[in-house]
């Protein structure tokens, strides 16, 4: 089966799954944050929701950080899959145009937020909401291009960490484009390789080694790309397995030369790896049809949400607290205020950023596509997949 052929074919629902993927993946996030986080740093306080939570749940399935951390795990198998999807029909150019307009207008409006959350917060409750740090003007526009992460100062938002490990991966897959059109499983094999000698290479030297903190997750995204290959039949089911194998073994070697102390605690993020892998497997041979509104329009925001669910909940928390309210009431209304935030990020900022991304790139794309049609791109010529790929990819609003 040719690889065009293979795309035309793609297996139903693979858009609907990853929609749940992007819709269950953040609820856990504002979770963990918004209430394990937030009384973990207020010690004293305490919830009965998430005491039982831990005791019935987190704790007995050894769910790391509250299950946060199997929340972050299912965004990288997302971008992982997606990315690679997005990069099989684009070229380098267009590829890492779509991602600067992806990440970086939300990411941006997402620090104007926090200095003001931090603003409103010292004035009112002398405090600041957990999670953001402070800084000049210089530090906030640094923080726009994750300045604060890779150069290990004070994190303007704590979980931008996860988009230093995201733009890793978009540069490995940037780079490897015209290999991964050809040769998938060799590209993917040079990736990994690429982000082990990275990752090593980091931990080496005394003055980088805390970027271990966030390099050494990017196998897993790494595993989501092989996931994407096998479903779609650019490599056959055994290679897959044997590129899921490899990458997993790699990963974890990686992972347990970097940072040992985490993978050999009680309660660490094993589980949650586990775990997260089954869930996305799951759901992506599953192959569901149809998707309840709720789950479709969390994916929709799912990226606006992670990023002002700190800035925005933790302060409305702090803010209710202050007043006197319970900390049901203030979690509940925390949760409220992020999803509103987040909408009108994803209508006013996301939406508008990513179709710009998509006009300064759609004659890229016609001509790349022209060029199928013509066999010049290394990918066999069949008109039909290429009509039948591009808006499929558009509706993916691939990451």
């Amino acid at each position: 089966m040719t690889a065009a052929a293979t795309k035309a074919e793609q297996p139903a629902g693979t858009v609907v799954f990853i929609q749940y993927m992007r819709g269950i993946a953040p609820v856990l996030v504002v979770w963990a944050h918004l209430s394990g986080f937030w009384l973990y740093a207020h010690p004293g306080r305490t919830w009965r929701v998430q005491t039982d939570w831990a005791y019935y749940l987190a704790t007995p399935l050894g769910l790391f950080q509250n299950a946060g951390h199997l929340g972050v795990v299912l965004f990288f198998f997302v971008s992982g899959y997606i990315v690679s999807m997005a990069s099989s029909r684009e070229t380098v150019r267009s590829f890492a145009t779509r991602r600067v307009f992806r990440l970086a207008p939300a990411l941006w409006l997402a620090l104007l937020i926090v200095a003001l959350s931090r603003y409103i917060d010292h004035s009112i409750t002398h405090s600041y909401p957990t999670g953001t740090g402070g800084g000049t003007v210089t530090s906030y526009v640094g923080a726009g291009f994750l300045a604060d992460m890779i150069g290990g100062t004070t994190q303007i938002n704590a979980v931008t960490w996860t988009l230093v490990v995201e733009v890793m991966f978009y540069l490995l897959v940037g780079v490897s484009i015209p290999l991964s059109r050809r040769r998938p499983a060799l590209s993917t094999v040079a990736m990994l390789l690429a982000w082990a000698a990275l990752a090593l290479g980091f931990n080496h030297f005394s003055s980088t080694r805390h970027l271990d903190a966030f390099t050494v997750y990017g196998w897993l995204l790494l595993l989501g790309r092989a996931f994407y290959l096998t479903h779609h039949q650019l490599v056959s089911p055994r290679v897959g397995l044997a590129l899921s194998a490899v990458i997993t073994v790699v990963g974890v070697a990686v992972y347990q030369h970097c940072l040992p102390e985490l993978l050999d605690m009680a309660g660490g993020p094993a589980n949650s790896y586990l775990l997260g892998a089954l869930i996305f497997l799951a759901f992506m041979y599953a192959a569901p049809r149809r998707i309840p509104w709720p789950v479709r329009k969390l994916s929709d925001i799912s990226y606006s949400l992670y990023l002002l669910h700190i800035p925005v909940g933790m302060l409305v928390i702090d803010l209710v607290i202050h007043a006197g309210g319970s900390f049901s009431w203030a979690f509940s209304l925390g949760v409220v205020a992020s999803l509103l935030a987040a909408t009108l990020s994803y209508h006013a900022i996301e939406k508008p950023a990513l179709r710009a991304g998509r006009q300064l790139t759609s004659g890229a794309r016609r001509r790349f596509a022209a060029r199928a049609t013509l066999g010049n791109t290394g990918l066999p010529a069949e008109p039909r997949a290429v009509e039948v790929l591009v808006p499929t990819l558009r509706d993916a609003s691939p990451d």
